[in-house]
């Protein structure tokens, strides 16, 4: 059997008086110890949530700026791939319009050869409608003189 410990010794008519007064001061003692541990703890910790609401509301505060930068970067990354996307078509272009340029540039040089050839041969045609011009002139200077000698006879 087990032995149970017993808080007071049983005395004719009850308990002793001196041994409950001896145990309640020594409740008391220890109530008073924990009571001071306790509150010693309460302030304890006070003072440290007290250290710690600024830092609380300082990761707060930059949770909040992260959240926001987050934001930004998401649209910052679509405006880049918009970007990217717009490069890739204007790139597209370039090369097409770069063909065009390389095509052009052959039918320029055909035509600058024609319009020189064109401004010799205009040069050439001038020259010659200038001097049909003045024989034209002469041989009816000549007509109209000889019809005027022939009139006159």
């Amino acid at each position: 059997m087990s032995k149970k410990k017993t808080l007071f010794s049983g005395a004719i008519g009850g308990f002793n008086r001196a041994q409950v007064a001896e145990y309640l001061e020594e409740l008391n003692r220890k109530a008073r110890v924990a009571k001071e541990q306790t509150d010693f703890e309460i302030a304890r910790l006070e003072t440290e949530i007290s250290e710690l609401t600024p830092l609380r509301d300082e990761v707060e505060r930059q949770n909040g700026e992260l959240s926001e930068l987050k934001s930004e970067k998401e649209l910052l990354e679509n405006d880049v791939e918009n970007q990217r996307k717009i490069i890739e078509q204007l790139k597209a272009e370039n090369d097409l319009l770069s063909e065009k340029n390389a095509e052009m540039s052959k039918d320029y040089s055909l035509l600058r050869e024609k319009a020189r050839q064109y401004d010799a041969d205009k040069s050439e045609a001038g020259g010659i409608l200038e001097r049909s011009k003045k024989e034209a002139e002469q041989i009816l200077y000549r007509a109209e003189k000889k019809a005027d000698e022939l009139s006159e006879k």
